[in-house]
């Protein structure tokens, strides 16, 4: 039994600037002139709107793939063998960002992050979430599918 896993999708402001091309794209390539330009236009949106970083678990075999899916293929994908699976760990780490062309502001805060542990392997990392409350949510959908248990480092 397989289990696919989303562990990220591009940024907001990508997946709508990916939207906003491949419809631009579209458009323009039926309607307009340079239809080598839209066409470019068009893969450029749909390689935005549909690129994610994914997660595939598959008991039966005993293996995980981590891979990134860009327009339906498999980029740098990463193929490894499951001794055994220990359990979900929900950990939270401290975060900041600066912007600005002179960095001026800072945001900051705590982030939420899902791990798998594996028995003789590195932790394998399966999200990140600003809310504690939506990623117990989704760690407990995947222990579910895993058969396994949700370790919560995190104290209310």
């Amino acid at each position: 039994m397989k289990t696919k896993i989303t562990v990220e999708w591009m940024p907001i402001h990508i997946l709508v600037g990916g939207a906003i091309f491949t419809i631009y794209g579209l458009g323009g390539t039926i309607l307009g002139d340079y239809k080598w330009a839209y066409a470019l236009v068009f893969l450029l949106g749909l390689v935005m709107f549909t690129s994610r970083h994914l997660v595939v678990i598959d008991r039966d075999k005993s293996t995980y793939n981590d891979f990134y899916w860009v327009l339906g293929f498999k980029v740098q994908n990463y193929t490894a063998t499951i001794k055994e699976i220990q359990s979900l760990t929900i950990t939270a780490g401290n975060y900041t960002q600066q912007y600005g062309m002179y960095v001026r502001r800072y945001i900051s805060g705590t982030i939420y992050k899902i791990y798998l542990d594996l028995a003789d392997d590195e932790p394998l990392y399966l999200g990140q979430s600003k809310s504690l409350k939506k990623l117990r949510v989704r760690a407990e959908e995947i222990a579910r599918e895993l058969k396994t248990q949700v370790r919560d480092t995190i104290e209310d």
